[in-house]
């Protein structure tokens, strides 16, 4: 079987760019344990992501210890109910807005209430669920984060995750090696999604980010979107978070009544409204 993979820096593999969005998949290695980052679709006539991405790390001796997810949006995770079948021993660690997120947005889309096609995010929901008993829930995503910073060991290396919603509810920052995998982030003036997720969350979610790594002394060089799609290098890391900071500080001044879950609290709904789900009922 064949793959394409580069190297984009120490420990950090692009398997190539997928699917008619286009999405990367990325691999992190450090130790002999890698990190299998994003889950997409297929391209036409090319073996499905998930099977490349396994041959490139069998072929290279590793051991894939993590999946990990940036955000539960159809082209980032469509897959995932093959990359789980692929690495079974891989422990799937995501916040616990990532499935919460699948989960509204089954209810949401399974009403025919935002998109034409419905059903793509229920079956998403549906192969999660499928001959799993019990705590089926806790089997699919077996370490799910509670907290809003983890961190995670890959092979020695610290494996940063952080909750910071902007794009969506569901927003996970991975930082490895200097590299902050920033999803589908619009960093810097400017944001063309600036419908996804209120102005707010995402001015939070920007202090929460520089505050910690400052309080570490961390030096984040580069960030790598998902998309693989606008690599930034060597970057002024202050810099960029003060320009995306002040332009949605600036937006939600302008436009206080234009934005959508102002005023949803992610962590109220988990603990009153779902847990029922994570307790195996549903």
């Amino acid at each position: 079987m064949y793959y394409n993979v580069e190297k984009m820096a120490d420990g950090i593999y692009l398997a190539g760019i997928h699917g008619k969005f286009k999405v990367g998949s990325w691999v992190l290695e450090s130790g002999g344990e890698c990190a299998v980052m994003e889950m997409p679709l297929a391209s036409k006539n090319e073996p499905h992501p998930s099977l490349q991405v396994k041959k490139f790390i069998e072929d290279n001796g590793w051991r894939c210890k993590y999946l990990l997810l940036s955000h539960p949006h159809l082209d980032h995770c469509t897959s995932i109910h093959q990359y789980r079948e692929v690495f079974p021993a891989a422990d799937f660690s995501v916040h616990y807005s990532v499935p919460l997120f699948l989960r509204i947005s089954e209810n949401y889309w399974g009403a025919g209430k935002a998109h034409k096609k419905p059903e793509t995010s229920g079956r998403i929901w549906e192969n999660i669920k499928k001959g799993r008993d019990g705590q089926w829930f806790l089997s699919f995503f077996n370490s799910l984060f509670s907290e809003d910073i983890n961190v995670l060991d890959l092979g020695g290396e610290p494996l940063y995750m952080i909750y910071g919603p902007k794009h969506s509810l569901a927003d996970i920052h991975h930082i490895f090696k200097g590299v902050w995998f920033s999803g589908d982030w619009w960093l810097g003036k400017g944001d063309p999604c600036i419908d996804r997720a209120s102005s707010s969350k995402a001015c939070d979610s920007i202090k929460r980010i520089r505050d910690y790594f400052k309080s570490l002394s961390y030096n984040i060089h580069s960030i790598f979107p998902a998309h693989a799609n606008n690599i930034m290098r060597n970057i002024d890391f202050d810099k960029i978070l003060k320009e995306t900071y002040d332009y949605h500080e600036k937006f939600e001044k302008k436009n206080p009544d234009n934005l959508d879950w102002k005023g949803f609290c992610i962590r109220t709904f988990y603990y009153y409204t779902f847990q029922h789900e994570f307790r195996g009922k549903s």
